[in-house]
């Protein structure tokens, strides 16, 4: 999955007629570090992952996917995260740029003793009431 992200980073870069470091000053980062997150040398934080998806004007569905899909055939992405805090500080940062979150959880087994802990994320284009 890692480098299905990387490599759809490179895709929708390139397909943007962005040069690394085109990128790299769109979201303050170096252009070695682009290099970095590309090739699989260097982690991506998920605070980078927001920028560049706001700099590359794409959703995390599109990131996942590798391609740009009509926002309302878009379902909304779930990640799996247990511990609160990163919870709530990923949660921020998505809605910082852009993106509409929910928390929720559920029960992993019948039995109801183990729980999945998720976020629901949609891009605000999704979660916007147009019937009005």
């Amino acid at each position: 999955m890692e480098e299905k992200i990387r490599a759809n980073i490179k895709k929708f870069r390139e397909d943007s007629g962005l040069t690394q470091k085109a990128l790299a000053d769109r979201i303050g980062k170096s252009e070695s570090a682009i290099q970095g997150y590309e090739s699989g040398k260097t982690d991506i934080p998920l605070s980078v992952i927001a920028s560049i998806l706001k700099a590359l004007k794409i959703s995390l569905a599109d990131l996942e996917r590798g391609s740009k899909a009509e926002a309302q055939a878009e379902k909304p992405m779930e990640i799996l995260i247990y511990n609160q805090d990163d919870r709530l500080n990923t949660a921020a940062i998505l809605v910082k740029n852009g993106y509409t979150v929910e928390q929720g959880k559920r029960n992993r087994t019948p039995t109801g003793k183990a729980l999945d802990y998720f976020l629901r994320i949609r891009t605000y284009s999704e979660s916007a009431d147009t019937s009005r």
